[in-house]
């Protein structure tokens, strides 16, 4: 009956350190997943305010949105190109007359 009794008790022990275990786990595993909603959540009011809340509902029009981005920014490029060389056309014109005009009448 003792030793019934003493193994018991160690059952318990062990019982009692594996409930132990398995709470503070359970209390990790939800402070992760409550980070995990707080991380999504904040995630989803990003794309939101980027106009991609619906992306995966409708990729196709997204891939649209990206693509007139795309060439708008290869447009802006070309434009700003355009203007350097016009840029550089007046320099190389201005500095022509300065030349000139120092040189006085021939």
């Amino acid at each position: 009956m003792l030793q019934e009794n003493e193994q018991l008790q160690k059952q318990l022990s062990i019982a009692q350190e594996s409930l132990k275990a398995l709470t503070s786990s359970l209390a990790e595993s939800n402070a992760d997943a409550e980070e995990l909603r707080r991380k999504y959540s904040d995630l989803e009011l990003r794309m939101e305010a980027l106009g991609l809340a619906s992306a995966n509902k409708d990729r196709a029009k997204l891939e649209q949105r990206l693509l007139a981005a795309v060439s708008d920014l290869q447009l802006a490029q070309k434009e700003r190109d355009d203007y350097r060389d016009q840029m550089l056309r007046l320099k190389h014109q201005y500095t022509g007359y300065k030349i000139h005009r120092r040189a006085g009448p021939a």
